[in-house]
C-alpha cells in the first residue's frame, strides 16, 4: 500500500505551496526540505511551476529539493514548457541568426514577467531552474495511476517515442527542442496535446475574449466529460466559454469520437492540472480523471489529492486546499 499526494498548478505561489505540503503533514528538515509524514507517502506534482506568482524560484527550490531527496516526483507543464522554449536559443532556418524558440512578443513576455523579474535579479539561480524545468518528465506511471498536465493522449506519447523525441524516462530529448517549437508538425503538436489539452474549433460566429484579454474562436475540450450522453451538448464539452456565447446546440459525433478515443485509459486514473477550475476542492466528476487546477493564480485555492493505492488499485482518495493570498495574485 502506497499514498501519493498530487498537486496541481502552482504558478509561483510558494507560500500557498508551503501551506498546503504542511496541512497534509510535511515538515522542513534542518536542510529545509519537506519530509513526508509517513514513509509510503510521495508528492506528485503535475507542472505549472511557474509564471502570474512572484515567487517563482522558491517554488522551483522546494519541489526540486523533495525530488532530490526521493520524496516527490515533478512533471512539465505548458508554462514550464514555454520558458524551456522562452529562453533557448536556436539558428533561424533562413538567416542563421541566433532567435529564441518562443518569440518575445508582448503577449508572451507579459504572461512570463513574474520569472522574467526574478531572472533579472538572479541570473544564476535563473540558469539552475531552467535546467531543472528541462528535466522534467512529460508524463509518468506509478502503481496503475497516470500523471500528465492537461491530457493523457497515447497516440501523441507513442509518436514523440517513435520520433525519438522522448526518452525511456519521460523526459523530451535535449537535442530536438527547436522541432518541439515548430507549430504545425507532429511533434509540437503531440507535445501540445499532453501539455495543453484539445482545442476544438467552435462553431462559425462563435468567439469570445479569454481570461489574459485575447479573442478565441476555439475551445478547450472538456476530454473527460461523459462522452456517451446521448444528450451531450457541445457548451457542456468545452471549457472557458461563457455560456451565454455558445449555442445550444449538441455536441458534433466527431468531437465526442475524440472523447471516448481519449477516456481509453485501460483502467487506469489519470491526474491533471491545467484547467482553472473553481471551487474550493475538486469536483470529481469522473473517477477516471482528476483535475488538481484549482486556479490558485487567480484567487482560487491550490489543491491537493491524497490517494491510497494498492495493487494498482486505488483504495481511498481525499482533496485538500489551502487559500490563495491576495497579494499573491
Amino acid at each position: 500500500m502506497k499514498k501519493y499526494d498530487v498537486i496541481g498548478d502552482i504558478h509561483g505561489h510558494a507560500v500557498e505551496l508551503g501551506s498546503l505540503l504542511e496541512k497534509l503533514g510535511y515538515r522542513r528538515n534542518v536542510a529545509g526540505t519537506y519530509m513526508p509524514p509517513e514513509a509510503d507517502r510521495i508528492t506528485v506534482f503535475t507542472g505549472d511551476y511557474i509564471d502570474r506568482g512572484g515567487e517563482n524560484f522558491e517554488v522551483i527550490r522546494t519541489v526540486r529539493d523533495m525530488v532530490s531527496a526521493g520524496h516527490a516526483h515533478a512533471i512539465m507543464g505548458n508554462h514550464d514548457l514555454n520558458a524551456v522554449l522562452f529562453h533557448t536559443l536556436h539558428p533561424d532556418s533562413e538567416t542563421g541568426e541566433m532567435k529564441p524558440l518562443r518569440k518575445h512578443d508582448l503577449y508572451h513576455t507579459r504572461l512570463h514577467q513574474t520569472f522574467i523579474d526574478e531572472l533579472e535579479r538572479d541570473p544564476e539561480s535563473g540558469e539552475e531552474n531552467l535546467g531543472w524545468l528541462k528535466s522534467l518528465p512529460i508524463c509518468l506511471e506509478r502503481d496503475g495511476l497516470r500523471f500528465v498536465h492537461a491530457m493523457w493522449d497515447q497516440a501523441a506519447l507513442d509518436h514523440l517515442r517513435a520520433d525519438g523525441l522522448l526518452n525511456a524516462d519521460g523526459t523530451l530529448h535535449p537535442d530536438h527542442w527547436h522541432e518541439l517549437a515548430m507549430k504545425g508538425t507532429p511533434g509540437c503538436d503531440a507535445v501540445d496535446l499532453l501539455t495543453k489539452g484539445q482545442k476544438i474549433d467552435l462553431p462559425p460566429g462563435v468567439e469570445f475574449i479569454n481570461a489574459d484579454g485575447h479573442t478565441r474562436g476555439e475551445a478547450r475540450l472538456k476530454w473527460w466529460a461523459d462522452a456517451g450522453d446521448a444528450g451531450l451538448m457541445l457548451y457542456q464539452a468545452v471549457l472557458g466559454v461563457p455560456a451565454e456565447a455558445m449555442p445550444d446546440i449538441p455536441a458534433p459525433e466527431v468531437v465526442k469520437d475524440r472523447m471516448r478515443q481519449l477516456q481509453d485509459t485501460r483502467g487506469t486514473v489519470v491526474f491533471f492540472g491545467h484547467y482553472w477550475m473553481s471551487g474550493e476542492y475538486p469536483t470529481v466528476e469522473t473517477e477516471r480523471a482528476i483535475c488538481l487546477d484549482q486556479s490558485v493564480a487567480k484567487d482560487g485555492y491550490l489543491a491537493a489529492a491524497t490517494v491510497t493505492v494498492e495493487d494498482g488499485k486505488v483504495l481511498e482518495m481525499s482533496f485538500h486546499s489551502v487559500k490563495a493570498r491576495p497579494a499573491a495574485r
